[in-house]
């Protein structure tokens, strides 16, 4: 594996000592896996067998930076600094920190859903064509390496993020939503505002947690409830809700 991760000067490796995780998450095929950082609202990626991480990761796309670098909104410092209202200001004080995370079957992308709704992507080895100021990878000025995509998931709370129809592409995210459901599907090479491309409503307490099957299409998914449901979301109908799904208490 020749994937290098130095980010710019300012990011300073991690410890294990001394993190505050809120999420886990193991590659499926190689010695990563990645925490959720909730002092300071990072994705951090670690080898096992390691206490020292290798990259740090900021929700932030790298062409939406400049919108809170201006405004004094970096990642590291954003609830010590007072910034002017922006789309982007609003969406990362949504994100608060990393309450998931999922990679891609093919171990390429990884996923990470934040506690106010917020949901990310990243690519995890630097793409040959980048332009960045280090490693390949677009960072902030934290050091924090950018997502290559992120939305408004869920409107109230995120919980619970998978990768769904076998690929790196489509995703479903789990949690609370006055918009049709408490669980969405996006399409993260799709525009953000195309909107979800199937939402399941049979759950009615908060989504706590999400599995998707061998083979990518049947999802497992549990409430606050206790409530258990398996959906084959290949009988997504027109209206983007799912009335074959068995829901067990």
């Amino acid at each position: 594996n020749n994937t290098s991760y130095n980010n710019n000067k300012k990011a300073k490796p991690m410890s294990t000592s001394t993190i505050h995780t809120t999420a886990l998450c193991a590659h499926p095929s190689r010695s990563y896996y990645l925490s959720g950082d909730d002092s300071k609202g990072r994705v951090v990626l670690w080898r096992f067998n390691s206490r020292t991480s290798l990259a740090t990761f900021t929700p932030v796309p790298a062409s939406e930076l400049p919108a809170l670098t201006n405004v004094g909104g970096l990642l590291e410092s954003f609830s010590t600094r007072m910034m002017r209202p922006t789309g982007t200001s609003t969406r990362l004080s949504c994100w608060k920190h990393c309450t998931g995370l999922a990679f891609s079957p093919n171990g390429e992308r990884f996923a990470g859903i934040g506690a106010g709704g917020v949901v990310a992507t990243w690519r995890l080895a630097p793409p040959s064509s980048s332009s960045s100021t280090s490693g390949n990878r677009p960072v902030d000025a934290d050091g924090n390496i950018s997502s290559e995509w992120w939305c408004q998931g869920l409107s109230k709370h995120g919980a619970a993020v998978t990768y769904v129809a076998g690929g790196s592409s489509a995703v479903a995210v789990g949690g609370q939503c006055t918009r049709g459901g408490n669980i969405a599907l996006w399409d993260t090479l799709s525009h953000p505002e195309s909107g979800a491309i199937g939402r399941l409503s049979h759950h009615k307490a908060a989504v706590t947690c999400l599995y998707t099957l061998p083979g990518g299409w049947l999802l497992a998914a549990g409430d606050a409830d206790g409530a258990l449901s398996l959906t084959d979301i290949r009988m997504l109908g027109t209206s983007g809700i799912n009335t074959s799904s068995n829901t067990n208490t």
